[in-house]
């Protein structure tokens, strides 16, 4: 009887600090989510019916750079999966991690953004590597994982990517892990259609996903986050290779 209450005083406590540490998260996920939405509201822009344009097409969606900029002018573009809950702005900093840890709005934030190396062309470049965290919440880039779980290789095969100048339709083209060290990322920027060509083949050489890719393309997008054990050197990488796009006039 005695150890029984002995258990009791030490358990209790402890299940009460998890229980507050739980509710913590959650009401974090809660306000990153909230102020995300907030950002979608006032940033995505969607004809009306009555324009002429199907407003269902994502390649007709516009979004609003000049009052994005007046939030932070380190939003570059923005990127849209449909299916996969991801569409969020995508941040270029001085430096290639300032954006880690930080929001949209240069803020300190542990789901950080989505971010490019410090100079990124998401317009011209050949390859460009985007980053985000793999969280718990399925935040960020938290639900890539399912390219390689579930049937997103086949259910969400198509990316809109959107900079001030451009919309761009990106198709999936490879998903495989790897670590950190990868030559993949090294290869951020190629400098013409030729060493893209080769990019693609070395990527669909390395694809573990089931589905084929034969469309043409001029510029491949990856997506990376962190895989494995927390703080492991584990990545999963989730190529899409850019097969449309459109000047925005």
């Amino acid at each position: 009887m005695k150890l029984r209450r002995v258990m009791i005083s030490v358990l209790t406590p402890a299940l009460i600090i998890l229980l507050i540490m739980g509710i913590s998260e959650l009401w974090s996920f809660k306000c990153i989510e909230e102020e995300n939405a907030g950002l979608r509201s006032i940033a995505i822009l969607i004809p009306e019916k009555d324009q002429g344009i199907d407003p269902e097409d994502p390649m007709n969606r516009r979004i609003d750079f000049e009052r994005l900029r007046k939030i932070n002018p380190d939003i570059t573009g923005w990127i849209y999966i449909p299916g996969t809950g991801i569409d969020y702005p995508i941040l270029s900093g001085a430096t290639d991690t300032e954006y880690l840890e930080r929001d949209f709005a240069g803020n300190v934030s542990r789901s950080g953004s989505l971010f490019t190396y410090a100079g990124a062309d998401l317009s011209e470049d050949g390859h460009v590597c985007i980053f985000g965290h793999n969280m718990i919440s399925g935040q960020m880039f938290g639900r890539l994982k399912r390219y390689v779980t579930e049937n997103y290789a086949s259910d969400c095969r198509d990316l809109y990517l959107y900079t001030s100048e451009r919309t761009k339709h990106g198709t999936l083209h490879s998903v495989f892990q790897c670590d950190k060290y990868d030559p993949v990322f090294e290869l951020n920027k190629t400098e013409n259609q030729t060493a893209v060509n080769e990019l693609a083949e070395k990527l669909t050489a390395r694809n573990t996903a089931d589905f084929t890719e034969k469309e043409e393309f001029n510029q491949i997008f990856t997506l990376a986050t962190c895989s494995g054990a927390t703080g492991s050197d584990e990545r999963l990488t989730v190529h899409f290779a850019v097969t449309d796009e459109k000047y925005i006039l």
